[in-house]
């Protein structure tokens, strides 16, 4: 089996299919191949390529919604959505008695994107109708961004409720803090033109591993809005509205039973350990 990362080297594997057996897989995730370069004549090159890749390989995996318009040449008999995932039959999942679903946690990077700001803000204002809420925030980046935050978790009076972890490398160290949490946030927004508006940030399908719904900006790509207004596995909150958002479902704890209960049938589906033993079977 050749396993391709690109569409270039999907094509060499099929090249070497003239000098012997081998099955062609071509891990598709580039969801935008007609920007991929400024160069036209590049552009144009990595274009064709890419439709060979797609016509050539034997199978394709990739994380592309099923909608025509992203790839039309593609093969819906030969390609598979695999790439999507958690780990959630390795995860065991705390029951709702057990978890505080009035504390938030963001893993991820630090940076002006993620509305920490906002998030403290918001759970500062509530602490007066609901004394448990908190975040834990697992991750890095700006330092000095993390700090201005620290900073105004201090001064809001919630600087033992906000917990920054800093980078925890062990999966099983911040699943089990997630675990904890009620309710997990992703409130980047991300621009029509970025090849990730396709798809589903990964944190959704982890916090969702753990039993934790989502809240995620209304700025995200179709498939995202998807899962969160149809499938009902999560939140969504614009800019300046999150502590609303809180507010409704903390006061709703049946509201947010049935949410939980949502994600995690939701999130079932998209174990890693499944979805590959399914498809390298139809290799």
């Amino acid at each position: 089996m050749f396993i391709a990362f690109s569409n270039v080297d999907a094509l060499a594997g099929v090249v070497c299919r003239f000098f012997a057996p081998l099955k062609v897989v071509y891990v598709s995730t580039d969801y935008s191949p007609k920007r991929r370069f400024e160069n036209p004549v590049l552009n144009a090159i990595y274009s064709v390529a890419d439709r060979w890749a797609y016509r050539w390989a034997d199978v394709v995996w990739h994380m592309y919604v099923e909608r025509g318009e992203l790839k039309k040449y593609k093969h819906r008999a030969r390609s598979y959505d695999v790439l999507d995932g958690n780990n959630f039959r390795r995860i065991e999942r705390f029951p709702v008695d057990k978890i505080n679903p009035f504390r938030l946690v963001y893993i991820g990077q630090i940076n002006r994107d993620c509305r920490l700001e906002e998030a403290i803000n918001a759970v500062a204002n509530l602490k007066g109708k609901f004394p448990n809420v908190g975040i834990d925030i697992i991750s890095t980046g700006d330092p000095e961004l993390e700090r201005r935050l620290q900073a105004l978790a201090k001064d809001r009076g919630m600087a033992d409720q906000i917990i920054f972890h800093g980078q925890i490398r062990s999966s099983e160290v911040y699943e089990e803090i997630i675990k904890r949490c009620g309710l997990g946030l992703c409130l980047y927004e991300i621009d029509k033109d970025d090849f990730a508006w396709f798809g589903t940030p990964l944190k959704v399908y982890l916090y969702a591993a753990c039993g934790v719904p989502s809240i995620c900006s209304n700025a995200m790509g179709p498939q995202t809005m998807d899962y969160m207004e149809k499938g009902g596995v999560g939140l969504l909150a614009a800019r300046g509205t999150l502590e609303q958002t809180l507010q409704s479902i903390f006061s709703d704890p049946a509201r947010y039973a049935q949410m939980r209960e949502r994600t995690i049938k939701w999130a079932a589906q998209f174990d890693y350990d499944d979805k590959f033993d399914k498809f390298l079977a139809l290799v």
